[in-house]
């Protein structure tokens, strides 16, 4: 065989043997990438519900809820509470800046992850953490001690702990479809944010 024509041939064996190499490595870029998706999930599940511990104890113990997450770290001295260890960073966007979802006196009653995505899990999740199910995004996992205040588009919450018996009323002036006033003067608000984009 002439020297040309092998020369031919050798060029297209090693294109295929590229492709295929390429292939491969792309191939295992993604489970790769899934697999630490999958795992930087599990860790905002568990530090949601540092959040959602924190606030409900902070609750508890105050008969209200912080006007900001900074408050359930304490104030440094020996008699003051301290609710949460510290303000986790969140897994997803790496920072320690969350989402916040609060009343209109600025009580924080809940916090969400401000990463723009879908995740992955969409069942098999604790009971706690039920109503994430079927979710399309990250920022409708809101961490809260309040079950009912389970996504930005359907809005609901009950009062602190001894605080005066609340009716449940539309509120027109939320601009949140479904949102229910907390006393008929507190609607819960979702914080907004710039949502971040991009593959953690």
């Amino acid at each position: 065989m002439p020297a040309g024509k092998q020369g031919g041939f050798a060029y297209v064996a090693l294109l295929i043997t590229l492709a295929i190499v390429a292939a491969g490595v792309g191939a295992v870029a993604d489970v790769w990438h899934t697999t630490m998706r999958r795992e930087r999930e599990m860790e905002l599940l568990f530090v949601g519900h540092q959040f959602r511990q924190a606030l409900a104890q902070f609750a508890q113990r105050r008969g209200r809820y912080p006007t900001a997450l900074a408050e359930m770290l304490g104030d440094g001295t020996a008699n003051s509470a301290r609710f949460l260890r510290k303000i986790y960073p969140d897994p997803l966007t790496g920072t320690e800046e969350w989402g916040t979802v609060s009343n209109t006196g600025g009580q924080i009653v809940g916090v969400y992850s401000r990463f723009d995505g879908e995740p992955i899990k969409q069942k098999g999740f604790a009971e706690r953490d039920n109503a994430f199910e079927g979710k399309k995004k990250y920022t409708e996992w809101i961490f809260s001690p309040l079950a009912s205040v389970a996504s930005p588009n359907d809005v609901k919450a009950a009062p602190p702990p001894n605080a005066p018996q609340p009716r449940t009323v539309v509120n027109p002036e939320s601009g949140l479809p479904g949102s229910r006033n907390m006393q008929g003067s507190t609607p819960l608000i979702i914080t907004p944010v710039v949502p971040r984009r991009g593959t953690p």
